[in-house]
C-alpha cells in the first residue's frame, strides 16, 4: 500500500498541471455541494420548527375593525370562537385580544395577551413551570399572569411572584416556553408572535393595564383553530370559513393564515438554491470528473512501459487497476476535504450574516466526501481498466 501511495504522489509531481486542474474543478464543485447541503438543510429545519411553532393543524384567523379605526370594536369576537367550538368537534377554538406597549413598573413595556384556558390547546407551547390559568381563574376574574420564559429570566420573575401591568399587581402563576425564531423570519404578523415580553392573563379580567380607559372583552384580535384529528386543515379552514361569512356574523373581510401558507416562501427558497448551487455543483463535479478523467488516461499513454513491466514481474491487472482507482479516489477525496471542511468553517464563521439559515453537522461535511470518492471509482474506471488490458508484449512493442 505504502509503495502505491509512493507511485501517485510521484504522479501527481510529474503532472502537476493536470492534476491541480483537476483538484481545482473537484474542489469548487465539492465547495457548491457543501453550500447547497447546509442551506437545504437550515431551510427544513426551519420549516419543522415553524410547523412545531405554529402546529402543524393550526391556522390562525384575523379581521379588520369594523368601521377601519384602530380604536373600534374587533369585527371577531368571542361568540365567534364558541360557532367555531360548536362545530369543530374534536377540535380546538381560542381567542385572544392584544395589548401592546403595556407598563410593568419602571421603564419596563410588556405585551399583554388577553387569552382562555384553551390556549394552549391550539397554540403548541409548553409551560416550563407553574401552570396556566384555568376556568377557575377565568370564572372568578383572578388576577394572575403566564409570563413568557425569557421575559422571566430578564425581569427576574417567578412562579408565586408579583408583577405589575399599570398600576395592579398580577400574581405570576406560570412561565410559558415559546419559540418563535422561524415565525419570526418568516412572518410579520403580530398575532403569531408573542415576542420576547409576553404576559398572558384572563380574557374576563378588565384590562386595568389601560389606565382607566374601558375595552370590550368579547373584542378579539384573532382567533387560533387546531383542526380536528384526521381533519385536514384545508377543510377546517372553508368550514370556518363558512360559518364565519354567515350574514348574522357580520364579518365583511377574513384573513387565515395556515403553516402552509408560512412554507410557501421556504419551498421558494429551496428551489432557488437546488438550481442555482445544484448546477453550479453539477457543473463543477463534471468538469472535475472529465479532468480527472484526461489525467488519468495520459498516465496509461505514458506508462505503458512501466504497466508492461509491472505485468511481468507478477502485478494482476486488478492491482494495476487499483493504483488508477486507488489515485483518482485520493485526489478527489483531498479535493472534498479542503472543498467541504474549508467551506463549512467559513460558513461556520459567518453564518450570523448569511442570508439563509444554515445547518452545519456531521452529514454536510461528510457527504461530499462520499460523493468524491464515488465520483473517483467512476471516472477512473475506464483508464483504469484500459491499463489493467495492457500486457508485457505490447509494453514491448511500446518500448
Amino acid at each position: 500500500m505504502s509503495g502505491a501511495l509512493r507511485d501517485i504522489a510521484d504522479d501527481i509531481r510529474a503532472r502537476p498541471g493536470r492534476a491541480g486542474l483537476s483538484f481545482l474543478a473537484l474542489a469548487v464543485g465539492m465547495t457548491a455541494l457543501t453550500v447547497l447541503l447546509a442551506v437545504l438543510g437550515g431551510l427544513r429545519e426551519r420549516a419543522r420548527k415553524i410547523v412545531e411553532e405554529l402546529g402543524a393543524h393550526v391556522f390562525v384567523i384575523t379581521a379588520p375593525p369594523a368601521d377601519g379605526a384602530a380604536q373600534a370594536r374587533a369585527a371577531l369576537d368571542a361568540r365567534h370562537v364558541e360557532l367555531l367550538r360548536a362545530h369543530l368537534a374534536d377540535g380546538a377554538a381560542t381567542g385572544i385580544r392584544i395589548f401592546d406597549g403595556v407598563s410593568a413598573g419602571g421603564d419596563r413595556l410588556a405585551r399583554v395577551f388577553a387569552a382562555d384556558a384553551a390556549l394552549l390547546e391550539a397554540r403548541p407551547w409548553r409551560v416550563a413551570d407553574g401552570r396556566f390559568f384555568d376556568a377557575y381563574d377565568l370564572r372568578n376574574r383572578e388576577r394572575v399572569a403566564v409570563v413568557s420564559e425569557t421575559l422571566a429570566v430578564e425581569w427576574n420573575l417567578r412562579v408565586g411572584g408579583v408583577l405589575s401591568l399599570g398600576e395592579a399587581p398580577f400574581r405570576v402563576i406560570g412561565l410559558l416556553r415559546i419559540g418563535a425564531d422561524a415565525l419570526a423570519s418568516e412572518t410579520a404578523d403580530a398575532t403569531l408572535l408573542p415576542g420576547d415580553r409576553a404576559v398572558f392573563v384572563p380574557r374576563t379580567l378588565p384590562p386595568y393595564w389601560l389606565g382607566g380607559r374601558g375595552a370590550d372583552e368579547s373584542a378579539l384580535d384573532a382567533i387560533y383553530v387546531r383542526a380536528p384529528p384526521g381533519a385536514s386543515v384545508e377543510r377546517t379552514v372553508e368550514l370556518a370559513r363558512g360559518l364565519l361569512a354567515q350574514p348574522d356574523q357580520r364579518i365583511e373581510q377574513l384573513s387565515v393564515l395556515t403553516p402552509e401558507m408560512l412554507l410557501q416562501r421556504l419551498r421558494k427558497w429551496q428551489d432557488t438554491i437546488r438550481v442555482t448551487a445544484g448546477s453550479i455543483a453539477l457543473l463543477c463535479l463534471i468538469l472535475g470528473g472529465t479532468t480527472l478523467m484526461s489525467l488519468l488516461v495520459a498516465n496509461v499513454r505514458e506508462r505503458v512501459t512501466e504497466i508492461g513491466l509491472r505485468r511481468a514481474l507478477g502485478a494482476t491487472a486488478a492491482d494495476i487497476a487499483g493504483l488508477f482507482v486507488l489515485e483518482a479516489i485520493l485526489l478527489t477525496a483531498a479535493a472534498a476535504l479542503v472543498g467541504a471542511f474549508g467551506t463549512g468553517a467559513v460558513l461556520w464563521l459567518s453564518r450570523e450574516r448569511f442570508p439563509a439559515p444554515l445547518q452545519l453537522d456531521a452529514f454536510v461535511l461528510l457527504a461530499p466526501l462520499a460523493v468524491a470518492m464515488v465520483l473517483g471509482a467512476a471516472f477512473s474506471y475506464w483508464p483504469a481498466r484500459a491499463a489493467a488490458r495492457i500486457s508485457p508484449a505490447e509494453a514491448l512493442r511500446n518500448e
